[in-house]
């Protein structure tokens, strides 16, 4: 008895020893694997900034400046990013087909030393941000569905001094 359940324990051991690295090699979510239903060929509408944007009027120059280079994210959408202070920053996701103005998923003093990395013709954002209190830089995978995101995934990738080296070589560890 004590014998089967020492071999038991074996068992278990090496199951989990195996699975760890099994899924540690899950593959990241990939920007094809989001595709954008189709891409945007007008002129961007501005935003309401006396109506429904009201709340984004004080950022209304950076939005503006950032909606002249048209679509660059998820198909009809332009991603607008600017700093708020020493490794801060924060932005906003403008639908170029009317005006709506939306907060971007990450920014702020929360997601210190942002990057994001985005397409064109794909609804999905990669997100690299330092997490001081926990000396921690992090990758996280987000889908973008009209205005909702969700978290596809996320990972550790490092102190948070690894977020200043390139979100790509981030991306490769």
């Amino acid at each position: 008895m004590q014998k089967t359940r020492f071999r038991f324990m074996q068992i278990a051991i090496a199951a989990i020893a195996i699975a760890i690295p099994i899924s540690a090699l899950a593959a990241d979510p990939l920007p094809e694997q989001y595709k954008a239903a189709q891409v945007f060929g007008g002129k961007a509408k501005m935003p309401q900034f006396k109506g429904r944007d009201k709340a984004y009027r004080q950022f209304r120059t950076q939005i503006r400046d950032g909606l002249a280079d048209g679509v660059n994210f998820a198909g009809h959408y332009t991603v607008v990013q600017f700093g708020c202070g020493a490794g801060c920053v924060t932005g906003f996701i403008v639908d170029d087909s009317n005006g709506r103005v939306y907060d971007a998923p990450r920014g702020g003093e929360a997601n210190m030393y942002l990057t994001l990395r985005y397409q064109k013709d794909s609804r999905l954002i990669v997100a690299q941000w330092a997490d001081n209190a926990k000396n921690a830089c992090n990758l996280e995978f987000l889908e973008w569905d009209e205005g909702e995101t969700k978290v596809l995934s996320s990972r550790k990738v490092g102190g948070t001094d690894d977020c200043f080296k390139d979100i790509k070589d981030n991306l490769a560890k």
